[in-house]
């Protein structure tokens, strides 16, 4: 009856990713003058109509200090995959220096979205809604540039967002069996590497986890001949696992 029920719905034709958005909006809501101290300037970004009956709009709480973007919300209007598009926007841009938002485009956030099976994020009919919130996300970043430091703009972006500090390892990973460690593996990928590598048309597969939890990966897409994969992405991606899971964790390469 469920499936039944999905299937008439059309949730399938969602990858899991985007369902999973959709079921935990965190992001849904506001910010006003009164969220905003000392340091920190409101920017916002809209765009579509109620006419349309297609709008969203962004806000942005930035640090003028370091121009980073410290939180963000959206209100939308809409098609549900609407707000699955304006969520994974937030999540995209908290952590991130305003510069670096101009490097997200329609492509790069239905990438983001995608399931690692590589399933479309969403129906073929509904992914005009990246379009909206791209041009929400212009029109926030024009206005962040006119409020923060101009020399942000001679700043090389840096997809990656900020570290782990604040995590803390899986002190039961030496227990887990070799499938549950690739399992634990796979998802931390999913939730806090492949969605930044995806933004630059990279990805990035597990081939395979030793006794000695020695993690070889390869790289696909533009991490292929990307400069980094071997320096900054590789140090982000064992960054991530340590923190996550554990801290004997080595990821090796395989070019």
């Amino acid at each position: 009856m469920k499936a039944d029920l999905i299937k008439k719905i059309g949730w399938e034709r969602y990858s899991r990713k985007s369902l999973r958005r959709l079921n935990n909006l965190h992001c849904c809501g506001y910010f006003s003058s009164e969220d905003t101290s000392e340091g920190l300037v409101l920017v916002t970004g809209f765009y579509g109509s109620l006419e349309e009956e297609c709008f969203v709009k962004l806000f942005w709480l930035l640090d003028s200090s370091d121009s980073s973007i410290i939180d963000a919300k959206f209100q939308a209007y809409g098609d549900t995959a609407l707000l699955v598009a304006a969520e994974e926007s937030c999540v995209q841009v908290i952590g991130r220096k305003v510069v670096q938002t101009k490097l997200i485009n329609e492509d790069k956030l239905e990438l983001a979205l995608r399931d690692y099976s590589n399933k479309p994020s969403l129906p073929t009919e509904k992914r005009y809604v990246f379009a909206y919130v791209v041009q929400a996300i212009q029109e926030a970043h024009q206005r962040s540039l006119a409020l923060v430091e101009s020399s942000i703009e001679d700043k090389d972006p840096q997809l990656l967002p900020n570290d782990f500090k604040e995590k803390a390892f899986d002190k039961q990973w030496p227990q887990y069996n070799k499938q549950q460690k690739l399992d634990m593996i796979e998802l931390v990928l999913d939730e806090d590497v492949r969605p930044y590598v995806a933004m630059d048309g990279g990805g990035v597969d597990v081939l395979d986890i030793s006794k000695d939890d020695e993690v070889t990966i390869s790289y696909k897409g533009n991490c292929v001949t990307c400069f980094y994969a071997s320096g900054a992405t590789l140090n982000y991606i064992q960054q991530a696992l340590v923190a996550r899971l554990y801290p004997n964790i080595k990821v090796v390469p395989q070019f």
